[in-house]
């Protein structure tokens, strides 16, 4: 570490070389014991000494008040619409289910129900009478 680094460091950080970025530390400690850097070291001291006793007053009610009164007005942000369109897509997905739902239901049901009133022949069906309805159910041949 240069005497220009160490005294960039103290002036950015202070005299206290714990506050200082970790990887300067070990290097600012060894340089710390030479005439040169603990003059910079007190120097950056008294003004550490002078910042942490100088104190601020607090605003006035009225410079708040005034400062809150320059301030632009809030802008919107976007939130509500995307908030709405977010409202709006659930909606329509919902519709889209039910449509899809009836129109399923009016695709399949008549063939379901067709099935359902219609007998099926089955392995062991009886045969067929004699008297059909095509001769008129007048038994014999035609």
């Amino acid at each position: 570490m240069t005497d220009e680094r160490f005294a960039a460091l103290a002036a950015a950080y202070g005299a206290d070389i714990g506050r200082w970025p970790e990887g300067e530390r070990e290097a600012a400690r060894r340089l710390a014991a030479q005439a040169p850097a603990r003059d910079v070291l007190a120097a950056e001291s008294d003004l550490d000494h002078l910042l942490w006793q100088a104190t601020t007053a607090a605003p006035s009610h009225a410079l708040s008040e005034a400062v809150i009164a320059m301030a632009p007005p809030a802008r919107r942000t976007g939130g509500e619409i995307l908030r709405w369109l977010a409202a709006v897509g659930v909606a329509g997905s919902m519709v889209a289910a039910c449509a899809a739902g009836v129109v399923m239901g009016a695709t399949f049901a008549p063939h379901a129900l067709i099935n359902v009133m219609t007998p099926h022949a089955s392995p062991q069906a009886q045969p067929p009478s004699e008297e059909t309805a095509l001769d008129g159910g007048l038994g014999g041949d035609v």
